[in-house]
Formats: structure tokens, C-alpha cells, sequence
């Protein structure tokens, strides 16, 4: 099991409030931990819920959040704060360890996949590029 395979299931119960807990208490973060914590607190708020009792495993959020769309609209807040929002929780759940892989892949493709995307439409090139640079990073070959 990968030691990122590990922090998951450590952390497989683990909710908002003590996504923030962990956050607050790591004194590498500097300036990230303010912005972390006020990002988790203002997704608590728009779901109207305490933190205590939202989980704070990507996945299961993401199905809280798709299950009650417009929650962004109702909470009153403007989309580009939701958009800071859910990338500040995404960078804290990172480096805690309940996310994995980075946000961006700047590996180039490899050759094989240049080819295969310059064969493609645009709309699917789009749709394929990261999928493309992941498997390129992983060393996967089409």
C-alpha cells in the first residue's frame, strides 16, 4: 500500500472541522493555513451545515455538493470566491494526504500521444490532453 494509500485511509472519517484542526496545527504552512481555513469554513457555510459533520474526503464533498447545486447562490457567494474556494480546499486536502496527484501536469506528451491528439478533433484534444500528460508522467504508452 502507497503511503498516499495509507494517509487515506487514515483519514477516511475524517471531517471539515478536523481537516481545519490539522491545518491549524502544522506550523510549515504560514499564510496557506489562514486561506485554507477560511476556504473549508466558507464551504461549511454555504451547505449550512457545521463542519463538524461534513466529511472531508474529496469524493464524498463532491457528492454533498453536486447533490445540492446552487448552493453557491443561496450561500450569496460571488463565483469567483467559490472558484478560491474549492481550489484552497483542494490544496489542503492535498497536502494532507486525502488527495493525490498534482493539480497540473506539465510533462510534456510523449510521442506516441502527440500523435494520437494531433489525429484527434480539438474538442478532443481538450478532453484528452491531461489524461494524455498523466500517462506520459506514469510512463504508459497508448
Amino acid at each position: 500500500m502507497s503511503t498516499q494509500d495509507q494517509r487515506r485511509k487514515e483519514h477516511r472519517n475524517l471531517t471539515l472541522a478536523g481537516l481545519i484542526s490539522l491545518i491549524s496545527n502544522d506550523p510549515g504552512l504560514g499564510e496557506d493555513r489562514r486561506r485554507w481555513c477560511t476556504a473549508i469554513r466558507g464551504i461549511a457555510r454555504a451547505l449550512g451545515k457545521p463542519a463538524e459533520i461534513l466529511p472531508a474526503d474529496p469524493a464524498r464533498l463532491m457528492k454533498l455538493l453536486m447533490k445540492n447545486r446552487g448552493v453557491r447562490h443561496h450561500a450569496g457567494v460571488e463565483a469567483s470566491t467559490w472558484r478560491t474556494y474549492k481550489a484552497q480546499y483542494r490544496a489542503a486536502t492535498r497536502h494532507v494526504g486525502l488527495a493525490g496527484g498534482p493539480a497540473r501536469v506539465d510533462a510534456p506528451r510523449s510521442p506516441a500521444w502527440r500523435d494520437l491528439l494531433a489525429s484527434r478533433t480539438r474538442g478532443d484534444r481538450s478532453y484528452l490532453s491531461r489524461f494524455a500528460a498523466v500517462m506520459t508522467d506514469r510512463k504508459s504508452v497508448v
